[in-house]
């Protein structure tokens, strides 16, 4: 019941609350550079983008090897997860008492 309250104020406020935090952020970012942001549309910077086929290669290269970094990380991490999450045999060991049986004296 009190999360349906709580997703119906959300989206009820999430409008105002995005238009505010983006106006907050607007201003900090006009301080911080001295320069208001313009609010003007971006216009055609993305039209004049290098479409030659060494700029497309190069780009589908970086991209490939971003994505087989992102892989290596994920494996890494989780087959460190999965090391630590499962118990060692070396301290199950240590753990145990020992049944051998010393006796003090030899046989000769």
């Amino acid at each position: 019941m009190q999360d349906e309250i709580l997703l119906r104020q959300w989206t009820a406020g999430h409008s105002q609350f995005s238009a505010d935090l983006d106006r907050g952020i607007g201003k900090i970012r006009a301080w911080a550079t001295g320069h208001p942001r313009s609010s003007q549309a971006i216009g055609s910077t993305y039209a004049a983008t290098d479409r030659s086929p060494d700029r497309v290669a190069a780009s589908a290269g970086a991209t490939l090897l971003s994505g087989l970094a992102a892989v290596a990380t994920t494996v890494t991490l989780f087959a460190s997860v999965a090391i630590l999450a499962t118990p060692s045999s070396a301290h199950d060991s240590s753990l145990q008492p020992s049944t051998s049986i010393t006796v003090g004296y030899e046989l000769a």
